[in-house]
């Protein structure tokens, strides 16, 4: 079957001498995996070159009956995110954000409210001449409103946060996914974007927070690759 869709580059690794496969995020299938000729024609070179994180495309593809990875046939820019390519701090969280997507997302399934989000996203990102050092989190934040567990604003007086119940809670035994002190004050400043941009070991804090909440609803984060990079941000 052949098909044209948008989509969204996420990742892309060498598979054997002559190929790479690449993981793309399309608006009508879901997350898919496409194979790609790595030729020396500059046809071969052009498509690689396109499918750089979060890389906003059009694409035609082919299914393959003998395999789950697609065959891709054309693929062109449908958005320029010529601006973000040449901020190294644009870079890298182009990269967290696709390795995170590739972990929540279902092969194959597709979800059309993610892949609005996600594409105004890289849009905004690409955009804005300055990106607050905040955005890591408060992307992983909004994307649990996709994932059904977003953090309830109610009762945000309250003095503790339960990771595993989203919620504001009044008193509590202090465990893991219970937040409280600093980092709740931390996490109240990111929900109501208030208070401006968080001290580098206060971010670092609440990104691993923020990893442990999303362990708490079953998608697991850890293991990024490019978590210690984002940390790093200044």
């Amino acid at each position: 079957m052949h098909y044209s869709t948008r989509g969204i580059s996420l990742v892309k690794y060498k598979y054997g001498e002559e190929s790479i496969i690449a993981k793309i995020f399309t608006e009508d299938f879901g997350l898919l995996s496409f194979s790609v000729k790595r030729g020396r024609g500059k046809k071969s070179k052009n498509k690689i070159s396109l499918l750089q994180s979060l890389s906003l495309i059009s694409l035609s593809a082919q299914t393959n009956n003998k395999s789950e990875v697609h065959i891709l046939k054309e693929i062109g820019l449908a958005c320029s995110l010529e601006n973000s390519y040449l901020n190294i701090n644009k870079q890298l969280l182009r990269v967290f954000m696709a390795e995170v997507l590739t972990k929540i997302l279902v092969v194959g399934e597709k979800d059309q409210r993610i892949f609005d989000f996600i594409w105004t996203e890289t849009q905004i990102i690409n955009n804005d001449e300055k990106i607050s050092v905040n955005y890591a989190i408060s992307f992983l934040l909004s994307l649990t409103y996709f994932l059904g567990f977003y953090p309830s604003k109610e009762n945000m007086n309250y003095d503790f946060f339960d990771l595993e119940t989203a919620s504001f809670i009044p008193s509590a035994i202090i465990t893991e996914n219970i937040i409280s002190g600093k980092n709740l004050n931390n996490l109240k400043k990111i929900l109501l974007n208030n208070g401006g941009e968080l001290h580098y070991k206060d971010r670092k804090t609440l990104l691993k927070i923020i990893i442990q909440y999303y362990k708490a609803h079953h998608y697991n984060l850890d293991n990024l690759k490019s978590h210690e990079i984002i940390e790093s941000l200044r």
